[in-house]
């Protein structure tokens, strides 16, 4: 590699980089509890495409000005990595997180006994005493003239932030182990990191850049004019406005009565139908097509005939728990798939960590750092989880399965670019339904209701940003160890900021005056229901009939890929029956559908010229969408007004 190449990543990105993470981290939580905002609930979110959509336009600025000054396309791309993953901490870790270990004894009552049933089997170490008042001035706000009870904190935190940095190393060097598969081998599309390289390229040269172009405008108008018609009727009532959700997803509701079809939600999302311009025509095909055949027949047929219509799925399962079953099943057979299709890969990186060789620039870490830190992690956390209640048995499976469900989201998020997306099952209910709550017992259910802080809304994980943000190594121009201080600079950053933002705003506040359900919701819902499981027993019946799913899920799943990898006729892949449980699916496959017309319509009639002519257009719709979402973001943050 060029001595040229190792220095794309400059003192000024990395600057401007840090910013950026902090304002995530910071701005993030601040606008879920002011306006119960989605700035972070996506694979491209709103905190990463904003601040470096601002900053190409003041580029621009700078550019017209002196053109020495600009930033290069290896800075912008630089500052997107770190405000990407910067992103995995803000909310779906630290924000839960916090939630988790504040909530209990502030809700604790004579009505729930939690006093008896919860606190005594919760380690004094892993949540927040209220000696000192720190529990209810943060619900309550803190009183004039009193102190920040700091130290109730101190402890707690210190004791989370070993298992984190666990967490994100075992997380991080997952996605080490198949960059190579994924990047080189496989040539995964990575659609949702596509707009950002067109972008960002041709920067410095106008006559290159896809901002001149008057299709990108013309996307830009639609989305944009939409969101401010909506932001002007919430301040004015009598502007009309469009169906506008807090996804910035049209959403028409279910229009639908009929069984089956009432479920089925009417929502066009513009980030799914500019990223699907990117995402082949087979992959789009299965997940709309999949999402509707699962979604309203196989629905239909379990409203109808009631029979094996198992109700709840678990904790953090929304819909049908028997198609949910069915969806992990799939989910399973898909993941263990992926790792043998790059069983060749691993076995030349595990022979590579036994030699003294020269490392390759474009490993993100050497082939030996990779493994101990895995491992080591692996090990930590095992012990951690296993010292605050769980019995080491379950964290076996535990930690496996966890393990496998992110290395399956990540490959879903760089395959499908969908952008917002959850598994099928967390890796607690497998545990909880394969062991049963009596035999993991009362304290092992307790401490296992604080993993869901961290691992229960499953919506932005650290692997699946990883696993994007190494895409856009070769396009920076830097070598895999530069990118990899990058990626866990953002992220260490990140859990150093977002909790004290979070608790000086709810000593300033009062956490129960935020519009978030979140710290009011989080805690009585989940410990809640762990209660509910202890008391209550399961079956047999009901584990061989989730069991029974488990298994269709996976027979579908091997015959649908059998199909796609031995017939080049067939023409649906098998990703989308792994995410059909998904809920937040009904935001995308309508978007989906729309693409995956419109691009058999261009590339039929017009073949690939007309289709990459088209390329500026559905980026603009995807500009248009974030930036009015910027304008609402601004307005309700401003006005306290949530996004619904």
């Amino acid at each position: 590699m060029k001595k040229n190449d190792q220095r794309q990543i400059t003192p000024r990105s990395i600057v401007i980089g840090v910013i950026v993470v902090i304002f995530i981290n910071l701005a993030s939580p601040y606008a879920e509890s002011v306006g119960f905002s989605n700035f972070s609930w996506s694979y491209l979110p709103e905190g990463a495409a904003i601040p470096v959509l601002l900053l190409i336009a003041i580029n621009a600025l700078i550019l017209n000005v002196r053109q020495k000054l600009g930033l290069t396309q290896s800075e912008l791309l630089v500052i997107f990595v770190m405000g990407l993953v910067s992103n995995a901490t803000s909310i779906w870790l630290i924000y839960f997180f916090l939630a988790a270990i504040i909530s209990p004894r502030y809700f604790d009552s004579p009505e729930n006994e939690w006093h008896n049933l919860l606190l005594p089997y919760l380690p004094d170490w892993l949540i927040i005493s209220d000696a000192n008042h720190a529990v209810q001035w943060f619900y309550e706000g803190l009183p004039s003239g009193s102190k920040l009870p700091w130290q109730d904190w101190i402890i707690p935190l210190a004791v989370w932030s070993t298992f984190f940095i666990s967490l994100i190393l075992a997380s991080y060097t997952l996605i080490i182990f198949f960059r190579q598969q994924w990047i080189e081998q496989e040539k995964l599309a990575y659609p949702l990191m596509q707009p950002i390289l067109h972008l960002t390229k041709g920067n410095r040269h106008l006559e290159l850049s896809i901002w001149l172009n008057p299709l990108l405008w013309l996307g830009v108008s639609i989305p944009f004019s939409i969101f401010i018609f909506d932001v002007g009727h919430h301040i004015k009532p009598q502007i009309p406005s469009f169906p506008v959700d807090h996804l910035g997803s049209l959403n028409w509701g279910a229009p639908f009565s009929t069984p089956g079809l009432s479920s089925l939600t009417v929502c066009i999302n513009f980030i799914a139908i500019g990223v699907g311009y990117f995402v082949p025509q087979n992959v789009l095909l299965s997940i709309w097509l999949l999402y509707l055949l699962i979604k309203v027949g196989e629905v239909s047929v379990l409203s109808y005939t009631g029979k094996w219509y198992l109700g709840s799925g678990g904790m953090f399962v929304w819909g049908n728990a028997a198609i949910a079953w069915q969806s992990f099943g799939a989910f399973i057979i898909f993941v263990l798939f992926l790792v043998y299709r790059a069983r060749r890969n691993l076995w030349q990186f595990v022979c590579l960590s036994l030699k003294k060789t020269q490392a390759d620039p474009n490993m993100l870490m050497t082939s030996r750092s990779a493994i101990i830190t895995f491992g080591t992690s692996i090990a930590f956390m095992v012990i951690w989880l296993t010292q605050s209640g769980i019995q080491l048995k379950i964290n076996l499976i535990f930690i496996p399965l966890l393990m496998l469900i992110y290395l399956g989201i990540s490959r879903v998020v760089c395959q499908s670019g969908i952008f917002y997306v959850v598994p099928p099952m967390i890796a607690q209910n497998p545990c909880i339904h394969l062991f049963s709550p009596k035999q993991i017992g009362h304290q092992g259910m307790i401490s296992m209701s604080l993993t869901y802080a961290w691992h229960g809304d499953v919506q932005s994980i650290v692997s699946g940003f990883s696993a994007e943000a190494v895409r856009l190594r070769s396009a920076i121009g830097c070598s895999g160890r530069q990118l990899t201080i990058v990626i866990l600079l953002a992220l260490g950053i990140g859990l150093l900021v977002a909790p004290w933002g979070v608790i000086l705003s709810g000593y300033w506040q009062g956490a129960l005056n935020w519009n978030t359900w979140l710290f009011r919701g989080f805690g009585p819902n989940t410990y809640g229901q762990i209660l509910t499981q202890i008391e209550s027993s399961m079956g047999n019946e009901q584990i061989w009939q989730r069991l029974f799913y488990f298994g269709i899920g996976g027979f579908l799943m091997t015959g649908l890929t059998i199909m796609y990898y031995q017939f080049l006729w067939w023409p649906v892949h098998p990703i989308g029956l792994v995410i059909i449980s998904s809920f937040t699916l009904y935001t995308v496959y309508l978007g989906f559908f729309i693409t995956w017309i419109l691009k058999h319509v261009i590339l039929k009639w017009g073949g690939p010229r007309l289709y990459v002519k088209g390329i500026p257009f559905f980026i603009g719709l995807l500009i248009g969408h974030y930036l009015g979402r910027a304008v609402a973001l601004s307005v309700y943050t401003a006005y306290g007004l949530q996004f619904f």
